[in-house]
């Protein structure tokens, strides 16, 4: 069963009170009042009647004069009604922060005598009480709104002219702003549709509603840059065709409607920025620029990992001057939607690896920056010379790796043959029996791998990162490293392998080698928070507690770009 709850601010009664006539704007309410709360409450139960309602409780704030002196004499003129009105004792020499307890005190109270499943709706009288009573009236009604209470009548009595009216439009405003707010800064219009439900909006309206519905959606679920951009120019358009047509509607719009209108500068104010996007290239930061003031954090870190390496090479930040390296990036972009994305975060190019950087670091050797080179399936010699003065024990390794090798062309057999001969010590022999698997025989494992790979010594290399990592780290001495570091170094090795193809002619870049370093680095961390992120079964890696937040390391990377020459 539905229940009606009042609340009011106790009034004094004047010396000279007397019982008057009171009615409402239409005429039909009239009821004989000694004041402005006893109006109110008789209002609106004549107004329950009319639904076959009544009200269940009602709700009285209280100074200490008016509980001393007048409340008796209020709830004696309605003795006689069905329910009793409880007093909240409010300090009027509190503060007006101050005051903010005694809400929430009523608050407590009908959250204690009303669970959130039932039926109740909350009426509000405006009139009694303090000069700012209103105010604290009106927020209470926020919260027991966002509590899930329903809104019903808010009055005002005018004691002068002895006439009552339902001020609920004035609540509406706030709602209105509210709502306007809301999609201004976070793009909801959800609070707008629920306002213009009961409000008879003009058709132009309604048009412009749906449009800032679709472009809502859009929005919250990362929609692709282009169906998005799409969204927000027929958001602007729909936008200039209905302040086009206010000027038409005239008297026609409601006032609730008018007083919309009046707020249309804040959103075209606040959505400027993605209005003037387009699809080209060279406003994505822009997009992404807007999304960071908005606080959408998901939406940035989506679009970034997306389109930053499109910006990046289409912008010709980073120019690649290789055809065949596009055309297996496009070939592998299967995994991302954009093969400037593969280029980035994945693209090896086969003709050899590297570590040795422009700017003349080295990476520092352990167990993943070894497999960020061998992804590139490197001949033994070749990696023999990039990490021989690294790493001791994986010099010694390629050397053996060498010699074994080196009369076994591409013979599966000639191979087994030499390995099976090895101690059981050996390095090499410990390589390939931790990458065979335990079901397969080494002569059907050699033959498979050097059919892939067309050459002995690749093959024993490739069992680097088939092996078992604990016994290939014991095997060269790698040093156990936390996840964070290995990570930053997997981000490093990324870096100096694109700064490595700068130095052999097949990419050039805008940037410096330092920055171009870091442009890749901190890309790379974005794409980590985003997958943390965007994975809610909590087995990726958490990026709390880290030095720079998702937010910093997306403006990092813009004002990076914004460095280049």
């Amino acid at each position: 069963m539905a229940k009606h709850i009042v609340i009011f601010f106790a009034s004094t009664y004047r010396k000279d009170a007397t019982v008057s006539r009171y009615t409402d704007t239409t005429g039909r309410f009239a009821a004989e009042c000694e004041q402005t709360n006893e109006t109110a409450l008789k209002y609106i139960k004549w107004k329950l009647a009319q639904q076959q309602q009544k009200i269940t409780a009602a709700y009285a704030f209280t100074t200490k004069a008016v509980q001393e002196q007048d409340f008796g004499r209020l709830c004696i003129r309605l003795q006689d009604e069905p329910y009793a009105i409880r007093p909240i004792y409010f300090d009027e020499q509190s503060t007006i922060e101050g005051s903010f307890n005694s809400i929430n005190i009523m608050f407590d109270v009908l959250q204690q005598a009303y669970s959130a499943e039932e039926d109740v709706t909350i009426h509000m009288d405006l009139t009694g009480g303090l000069r700012h009573s209103t105010v604290l009236m009106l927020a209470l009604l926020q919260l027991l709104q966002y509590a899930g209470y329903h809104l019903g009548m808010v009055t005002y009595t005018n004691f002068n002219e002895k006439r009552i009216e339902t001020v609920n439009e004035l609540v509406g405003m706030f709602n209105l702003i509210s709502g306007t707010a809301d999609f201004a800064h976070n793009g909801s219009v959800k609070q707008l549709q629920q306002f213009f439900a009961t409000a008879a909006p003009s058709i132009q309206l309604q048009s412009l509603l749906v449009k800032m519905a679709y472009f809502s959606e859009c929005i919250k679920s990362c929609s692709h840059r282009a169906t998005l951009l799409e969204a927000a120019q027929s958001l602007r358009q729909s936008l200039e065709i209905y302040k086009n047509s206010l000027a038409a509607l005239g008297n026609a719009v409601g006032e609730q409607e008018a007083f919309f209108s009046g707020l249309l500068p804040v959103i075209e104010r606040d959505y400027a920025d993605i209005f003037a996007c387009d699809t080209s290239v060279k406003t994505i930061p822009t997009l992404l620029n807007w999304c960071l003031r908005k606080g959408l954090l998901q939406q940035a870190a989506t679009y970034a990992t997306e389109l930053l390496p499109v910006y990046l090479v289409d912008n010709g930040l980073i120019r690649i001057h290789k055809q065949e390296i596009i055309d297996e990036c496009r070939s592998g972009q299967l995994l991302w939607s954009n093969w400037q994305v593969q280029f980035i975060k994945n693209y090896q190019y086969k003709e050899t690896a590297a570590v040795n950087t422009a700017s003349g670091d080295k990476v520092a050797f352990d167990y993943s920056s070894l497999r960020v080179l061998l992804d590139s399936d490197p001949a033994a010699a070749d990696l023999l010379k990039l990490v021989g003065a690294q790493n001791s024990q994986l010099k010694k390794f390629l050397q053996e790796v060498l010699q074994l090798t080196m009369l076994c062309q591409n013979s599966a057999a000639a191979l087994e043959g030499k390995i099976t001969k090895l101690p059981a010590d050996s390095m090499v022999r410990v390589v390939v029996e931790s990458a065979k698997p335990a079901n397969c025989s080494l002569s059907n494992f050699l033959e498979k791998r050097l059919r892939a790979l067309h050459s002995p010594d690749r093959v024993i290399i490739a069992c680097i990162k088939q092996g078992n990592k604990k016994i290939i780290s014991n095997l060269f001495a790698f040093e156990a490293l936390p996840a964070e570091k290995v990570k930053a170094q997997k981000n490093l090795g990324r870096a100096d392998y694109l700064l490595y193809l700068r130095s052999k002619g097949y990419i050039s870049s805008s940037f410096d080698d330092d920055t171009l370093r870091d442009v890749v680095i901190n890309y790379l961390d974005i794409v980590a928070y985003r997958n943390t992120i965007s994975h809610a079964d909590g087995k990726t890696q958490d990026m709390t507690g880290k030095k720079a937040s998702l937010a910093e390391l997306i403006t990092k990377e813009l004002e990076l770009i914004q460095s280049a020459k």
